[in-house]
């Protein structure tokens, strides 16, 4: 099919807005693993074919290390040196955003801002898979945290509560990400954790971002936040 683990889920979820009725429907083997009936998965890309939903298929695979850490030996290489993890604001005195509509010279602020805590995470030499879960997602993570918390402040400063569609993202990103991990690593290096997000074709605002702030290019076509406009007059 070309669809990543956490699509194919969605589409099998009737709780998740990616929900689809007709779509092929799995059955245990035993353990974790599942099967589908290949002329089920046949009919629905025939269905596709014809209403002209076909998705791009991906040859891309990736095969986790044993370590508890996950890491490899290429390091992030920025040209900023290396700044200690931000202070996460908190609920009672959450950040203040300082763009106006129609104000360019506060959105490049703003979009500054928020970049410079991009990198300062990137910066950082592990993250555990809840914060990347997080910061993907566009949420400011409690440092070292393991689960997600019931709320909290956006990397944009905005007060964020546990029924955001953010925590929802974060939260499935987590899910899908111990379902892949089995050896259940307690950290991982923070380039590991955005190539492993490509590789599930997540469809997040915040790992463009960053990927920008990498130097990688992206061909997807995006509405221009704040944070983006600043990094394009940067440029």
């Amino acid at each position: 099919m070309g669809l990543s683990r956490s699509a194919i889920y969605d589409r099998m979820d009737k709780n998740s807005p990616r929900y689809a009725e007709d779509f092929p429907k799995s059955f245990p083997l035993g353990g974790k693993a599942v099967g589908w009936y290949k002329d089920e998965i046949d009919a629905w890309l025939a269905s596709c074919a014809i209403n002209g939903k076909s998705e791009t298929p991906s040859n891309k695979t990736i095969t986790a290390p044993s370590s508890k850490i996950l890491a490899t030996q290429a390091p992030l290489k920025l040209a900023q040196p290396f700044i200690s993890p931000p202070k996460r604001p908190t609920s009672q005195s959450p950040q203040k955003r300082t763009s106006r509509p129609g104000n360019l010279a506060n959105a490049i602020v703003e979009g500054g801002i928020i970049n410079d805590r991009l990198i300062d995470y990137l910066q950082m030499k592990t993250w555990t898979p809840a914060m990347g879960s997080l910061l993907i997602a566009g949420i400011d993570p409690p440092l070292n945290c393991n689960v997600i918390p019931a709320d909290g402040i956006g990397l944009d400063g905005k007060p964020l509560e546990s029924n955001d569609t953010r925590f929802y993202e974060a939260r499935r990103i987590f899910k899908d990400w111990q379902y892949w991990d089995d050896d259940s690593h307690l950290e991982v290096a923070p380039h590991i954790f955005i190539n492993w997000c490509q590789e599930e074709r997540i469809n997040s605002e915040w790992l463009r971002l960053f990927l920008e702030l990498l130097g990688c290019s992206d061909d997807v076509t995006v509405d221009l936040t704040a944070a983006r406009f600043a990094l394009l007059t940067g440029r």
